[in-house]
């Protein structure tokens, strides 16, 4: 009974999620005002995780995933490779209530993201934006604009005519470029499977202890 109680204990000192502020609710306006980028792309995965203060959190893991950019609709970038941080991380013992990943709104997504010390991160889960690719070609004269990307994506969201009317507005939409991206993905390790693994040996150990004991008591 030791060594489980333990080990429940231990867990659910690994997995606790400390008490956070629910997310605040955005318009559409409000998420291209306070974006400092707009662009769509392709979610390639997640390439590392990191420590930063994601959302204002400090000191707290981060994930970092990959973006395959087609256009930029608000932004000076113009690398076709993205990186954007997301706060949480798997494989860590830091959890909390506004943890959430870039891969659960599908492959294509519009992203409306802000800047902080250097790194790019969603406002908020509503600045992740599923796109559908339609079977539309560009043709090769065909005009960059606004229209182009409303005949190659189609918008999921059901209230959507204000970004459609902001894609459609927009006169500053740019193709990505087969550049070098400046962001760097720091290389860094969660130490949670190094305390699980300890976690579980402290629980071997002290659930051998009895029989050992009684084994020697017999002699």
């Amino acid at each position: 009974m030791l060594v489980i109680l333990l080990l429940l204990i231990s867990i659910s000192l690994i997995y606790a999620k400390p008490a956070q502020s629910s997310w605040v609710g955005l318009t559409t306006q409000e998420l291209i005002q306070k974006s400092d980028v707009i662009l769509i792309g392709d979610v390639i995965g997640p390439v590392g995780v990191g420590k930063g203060n994601p959302q204002g959190i400090d000191n707290y893991w981060m994930t970092y995933w990959k973006i395959k950019v087609h256009y930029y609709l608000k932004s000076n970038q113009e690398s076709i490779d993205f990186l954007v941080v997301t706060p949480g991380a798997e494989n860590t013992w830091s959890k909390t209530s506004l943890d959430f990943r870039l891969d659960q709104w599908g492959k294509s997504v519009i992203l409306f993201l802000r800047e902080r010390d250097g790194i790019f991160e969603p406002l908020s889960p509503q600045g992740i934006m599923n796109l559908d690719r339609t079977d539309y070609l560009r043709k090769t004269n065909e005009s960059v604009d606004g229209k182009l990307i409303l005949k190659e994506f189609q918008l999921r969201s059901e209230n959507n005519s204000e970004l459609e009317r902001f894609i459609l507005a927009d006169s500053s939409v740019a193709i990505s470029k087969n550049v070098p991206s400046k962001q760097q993905v720091p290389i860094q390790r969660s130490n949670l499977p190094i305390i699980l693994g300890l976690v579980v040996f402290m629980a071997l150990v002290l659930g051998a202890i009895p029989f050992i004991s009684k084994r020697f008591a017999r002699k």
